[in-house]
């Protein structure tokens, strides 16, 4: 584990992840927090951060297309009858608080925050298990929950 905004996800002592809770990205690409890089036990990195093709790609985090026409995905938004749009309706996930901090797990909260205020909470829950001595597995599980007092869709943006 290293500082508040990161953490360091490690099975049998060996780094196999890193965890950013607040990264620093534009608002067009929905901040959220997410894993990255992901590596094998040997050190080889399986996941991609903002390719070049796909800015809003993150590692592995939860990122969805449409909630309540708010772009938790980033990048342009699917419009019906004009195709993917660059719309100013992006929305974001901040870190609340960790329940739970392992070096091989947390578990955290969070906040899906539109324009107007607060849709969603998340619970998230991240764990790494070893397999062998060559392999391990990564469990990423979340829930959400709607805070709004009233029915959320989700879905496209538009």
């Amino acid at each position: 584990m290293t500082t508040n905004d990161s953490l360091v996800l490690r099975v049998a002592g060996r780094p196999v992840g890193r965890y950013i809770t607040r990264p620093e990205l534009p608002a067009r690409l929905s901040p959220r927090p997410y894993l990255h890089p992901v590596t094998t036990l040997s050190g080889t990195a399986v996941t991609e951060l903002s390719p070049a093709d796909h800015l809003h790609h993150l590692g592995v985090g939860v990122a969805v297309p449409g909630v309540e026409g708010h772009n938790f995905w980033g990048g342009r938004t699917y419009v019906r009858d004009q195709g993917p749009t660059e719309l100013d309706n992006h929305g974001s996930q901040r870190h609340t608080a960790y329940q739970l901090r392992d070096p091989d797990g947390f578990v955290e909260e969070l906040r899906w925050m539109a324009s107007a205020g607060e849709l969603l909470r998340e619970r998230r829950t991240v764990a790494a298990t070893e397999l062998t001595d060559t392999a391990w597995a990564l469990d990423f599980t979340f829930s959400l929950t709607n805070t709004t007092g009233a029915p959320v869709s989700i879905g496209r943006s538009r």
